[in-house]
């Protein structure tokens, strides 16, 4: 056999191509994916819901009653998602301190994009050092990916103050 992927994030979808040769429609063919699941197909397509390392068995019976079959041990691995989190410092932001720095806190990352009132402003991991333009609530989405190009992603608000200061002399 020849899964599309043998290492992805919940859910995970597989392709098992079936090398087996002679093998048609003719053949019985009975999968079992290792999570409970079955399928008769020749080469079928399964979703892996759950994390977790999975053996995947493979019988053909042919149309004269021949059975062959195989295993194959801890073949697919399904390994958490990622999960998208970030702050901003500071907490609390004005029109005379629009100042602040995006950081991230997102759990198994390995690429970052930033988007502030939905444009891109960076692919890296903490934006330090960002001026918001104005005054108002502003929208926050980090977009993050796993090694295996699982994704997550998460939007925040972050409310720039306005604040104003009069001088009165007397």
């Amino acid at each position: 056999i020849a899964p599309n992927d043998t290492l992805s994030c919940p859910p995970a979808e597989v392709i098992f191509n079936n090398l087996s040769n002679p093998v048609d429609n003719s053949y019985q063919i009975n999968w079992d994916f290792g999570d409970g699941k079955t399928s008769k197909a020749l080469s079928p397509t399964h979703i892996y819901e759950e994390e977790g390392l999975y053996t995947v068995g493979l019988e053909i019976i042919s149309p004269i009653g021949c059975v062959t079959d195989t295993i194959f041990e801890n073949l697919i691995e399904i390994v958490p998602p990622p999960r998208a989190d970030f702050y901003v410092e500071p907490p609390v932001l004005s029109n005379l301190q629009p100042v602040g720095d995006l950081l991230d806190q997102s759990f198994d990352a390995a690429h970052w994009e930033w988007y502030v009132n939905d444009e891109l402003i960076a692919h890296r991991q903490n934006v330090e050092n960002y001026t918001f333009p104005d005054t108002g609530m502003h929208k926050i989405t980090l977009y993050i990916t796993h090694p295996e190009k699982c994704q997550d992603t998460i939007s925040k608000y972050v409310d720039v103050i306005p604040k104003w200061f009069f001088h009165l002399p007397n």
